[in-house]
C-alpha cells in the first residue's frame, strides 16, 4: 500500500511539472536566444548602413561593425573606403540585440537603416533570428492585448501591426479572393489587423499554433505558409490605409520601445483593457530623429530630459494607440502613472509607468498631456506618418 501511494505521488508530481514546463516552442527560441547571445559576445556583427544626408541629398551607404563584446562600434563609407566612424562606445540607449537587418538604429545624431548584412559570418549567425512572418487577423478589440501576448510569449517580437478598416465593397471583394476568407460587412466590436512577428522560428511557430489561435481569438484569421506568402501578405494588406482612428473622446498613447523590445507590450495593452478603456486604433511606426522631435516639440519647454526623450523614441518601434473612454485624457493619465518611475513605484505602484517603466527616459509611455491635443497628437500619427509610408 505504501508502494502505491508513493507511485501516485510520484505521478501527480510529473504531471504538475509537465503543466507547468514551457511548450517545446517556447524551449527552443530559448536556446536559440541563449546560443546566439553566446555567439553574440564573441562575434563582431558586420552590417550594411544607409544615412540620408539632407544637404546634397542623397543616400550613403555604410559598412558598421559592431563588436558585441566590447559594446563598440565602427564605420567607413562603402563608396570610398574612408573611415567615417573611428571605433567608439555604443550610447547607453541602444543595446547590442538592436542590431538587426531592417532596424533604425540612432548613432550619434544619425539616423541609419541596416538594410544588409555586411558578410556571410553575419548573416549565417543572425538570419535564422530575424526571420519574420505575418498574419491576418480580425479580432475582438477587448482581446488585442491577449492577442499580442501570445506571439511575445512565444519570444516573438512584435515588428509591424496596423489595424485598418475595410471601405468600398471592391476592397471587400480584393481581399477575400487575395486571403481566401469571407469578411462580414459591419462588425464594430471587432478590428482587421495585419501583423508581423520577428524571431527564431517565426514562421514554424505561428503557423504551427494557426489552429489554436483561431480556436481563442476567432476563426477569421489567415498565417502565412511561406516566406514569399508572408512578404505578399504584408505588403497587400499593408496597402490598405483607411484608418480605424475616431478622433473623439480619446487620447494618444505611445508604447515606447524598451517596452516593445521587452516583449511586454501585449502585457500593457491588456492592462488598459482592463481599466475600462477601448482601444479603437493602433499601429507601429520607426521613428527618425527628425519625426521624434516634430513629436515632442510641444513638450520642449516642460521636459527637462527633452533630448535623451527624443533620441529614446529612437531607439526602435513604439506602438501608437487610440484609448478612448469618457474624459479620456485626464483619466488615462492617472492610469500612466507619474513620469519619473521611482515616484510611480514608491507611491503609485499600479500605474502603467511604475508596472513597465525603467528610469526617468524609459518610462514606458507617453500619454497626451492636455485635451485639445489628443486629437492632434493621434492626427499625427494615423494621418500624417502612416500615409508617408505610402
Amino acid at each position: 500500500r505504501r508502494h502505491r501511494i508513493l507511485t501516485a505521488l510520484l505521478f501527480q508530481a510529473i504531471a504538475v511539472v509537465q503543466r507547468s514546463s514551457p511548450s517545446h516552442e517556447q524551449r527552443v527560441v530559448r536556446e536559440q536566444q541563449k546560443y546566439l547571445q553566446k555567439k553574440m559576445d564573441e562575434d563582431i556583427l558586420s552590417f550594411v548602413a544607409e544615412w540620408y544626408d539632407p544637404h546634397p541629398q542623397l543616400v550613403k551607404q555604410y559598412l558598421l561593425k559592431c563588436f558585441s563584446k566590447s559594446e563598440e562600434v565602427e564605420m567607413k563609407e562603402l563608396a570610398t573606403g574612408r573611415k567615417f566612424l573611428k571605433r567608439t562606445r555604443i550610447p547607453s540607449m541602444i543595446k547590442i540585440s538592436d542590431f538587426v537587418v531592417g532596424n533604425n538604429i540612432l548613432l550619434f545624431s544619425r539616423d541609419l537603416k541596416l538594410v544588409d548584412y555586411g558578410d556571410s559570418k553575419t548573416r549565417k549567425l543572425l538570419d535564422a533570428s530575424s526571420e519574420r512572418t505575418t498574419l491576418f487577423g480580425s479580432i475582438l478589440h477587448t482581446d488585442l492585448g491577449q492577442f499580442l501576448k501570445f506571439f511575445e510569449n512565444e519570444g516573438l517580437a512584435i515588428a509591424d501591426i496596423r489595424s485598418f478598416s475595410v471601405q468600398s465593397e471592391h476592397d471587400f471583394i480584393d481581399i477575400e479572393e487575395t486571403i481566401g476568407m469571407k469578411l462580414k460587412r459591419t462588425e464594430d466590436e471587432r478590428v482587421n489587423l495585419v501583423i508581423s512577428v520577428q524571431g527564431g522560428n517565426a514562421m514554424r511557430v505561428v503557423y504551427g499554433h494557426q489552429e489554436s489561435l483561431r480556436a481563442k481569438f476567432g476563426s477569421r484569421m489567415i498565417c502565412a505558409s511561406s516566406q514569399e506568402d508572408a512578404e505578399e501578405l504584408h505588403s497587400f494588406l499593408s496597402s490598405f490605409r483607411s484608418p480605424t482612428a475616431i478622433y473623439e473622446s480619446c487620447t494618444c498613447c505611445v508604447i515606447k520601445p524598451h517596452v516593445v523590445k521587452a516583449r511586454e507590450s501585449g502585457a500593457l495593452i491588456e492592462y488598459i483593457l482592463s481599466q475600462g478603456y477601448g482601444i479603437s486604433a493602433i499601429h507601429v511606426f520607426h521613428l527618425s530623429h527628425t519625426t521624434a522631435d516634430e513629436f515632442y516639440s510641444a513638450y520642449k519647454s516642460v521636459l527637462h530630459n527633452y533630448n535623451d526623450a527624443v533620441s529614446d523614441f529612437c531607439t526602435g518601434p513604439i506602438i501608437a494607440l487610440e484609448v478612448r473612454a469618457m474624459n479620456a485624457v485626464q483619466s488615462f493619465r492617472k492610469i500612466a502613472g507619474p513620469w519619473d518611475v521611482g515616484i510611480a513605484k514608491e507611491l503609485f505602484p499600479n500605474t502603467i509607468r511604475a508596472r513597465f517603466g525603467v528610469n526617468h527616459v524609459q518610462n514606458a509611455i507617453h500619454c497626451t498631456d492636455i485635451p485639445e491635443d489628443a486629437s492632434l497628437e493621434l492626427s499625427y500619427f494615423f494621418d500624417v506618418l502612416a500615409n508617408s509610408e505610402r
